[in-house]
């Protein structure tokens, strides 16, 4: 399958699918985009995150909103060069690996630790091999075939929100989506389709749903009980259908 991402564009400094450049013009050029405080308008600046692993096989997509960005970030960002690369081979799905838990350790873990009670056993050898520069290939493995992150909006700004109701308008006026999300709503498409894939939502449900509506009959649906602090601690993931126990499942 070839992935649009395949097409990143670096321009002036900022990265984007050559298939969505129309679409971020028209959004840049709107009048109420414009008056937004900086931390609610798009950061370019990097590769976009719009997911991780491999969305293909993995058997747990977790669904998130929008990749988020602080200056912590977008240093380590430009300091590691094979951090980039990692991120563009798992775009274009040259080489898709679930790298979010590589970079943590037991002294430094990142936003996703909060995946850990899915797989707590794996997570935690997974952290103290980073910490004692032990070789992790196997974990990294399981980690791949077992879980992707896909955000519902590709491109990184630090709060989302007043930009999720100009996006909306935005989108509204267009009759659509950016291209990059439409490849990745047809892959999940077609995975719920199979019935070989297990939904996390973690945030924005209500967007997802609109743009994927087989999400909404699809038996193997769960949703986190609290999406503006999403955990998944088994009593706080919620079934959204009958099906099994989510970490049966896995």
């Amino acid at each position: 399958m070839k992935s649009v991402w395949e097409g990143i564009v670096e321009k002036d400094g900022e990265y984007y699918a050559a298939c969505d450049k129309e679409f971020l013009e028209k959004i840049k050029e709107n009048s109420d985009y414009t008056k937004l405080a900086d931390h609610y308008k798009l950061d370019l600046r990097v590769i976009p995150l719009h997911f991780i692993g491999n969305i293909l096989k993995a058997k747990l997509l977790i669904l998130n909103l929008n990749p988020g960005i602080d200056e912590e970030y977008y240093t380590f960002y430009q300091n590691n060069k094979s951090y980039q690369e990692m991120i563009y081979n798992n775009l274009t799905l040259e080489k898709p690996k679930f790298f979010e838990f590589d970079y943590y350790s037991t002294n430094n873990e990142g936003y996703w630790s909060r995946l850990k009670p899915l797989f707590e056993d794996e997570y935690l050898e997974k952290i103290n091999r980073n910490q004692n520069g032990e070789d992790t290939k196997k974990l990294d493995e399981f980690f791949t075939k077992t879980v992707a992150l896909i955000e519902f909006f590709p491109y990184h700004s630090q709060n989302f929100s007043e930009l999720g109701d100009i996006f909306d308008k935005t989108v509204k006026k267009m009759k659509g989506y950016l291209p990059s999300q439409q490849f990745v709503f047809n892959i999940i498409k077609e995975r719920v389709q199979n019935g070989d894939v297990v939904i996390v939502f973690s945030r924005s449900i209500g967007r997802w749903m609109r743009a994927i509506p087989e999400l909404k009959v699809y038996d193997k649906v769960y949703q986190s009980s609290n999406p503006r602090n999403p955990t998944f601690k088994p009593k706080n993931i919620l079934k959204r259908n009958m099906g099994k126990d989510l970490l049966d499942i896995i």
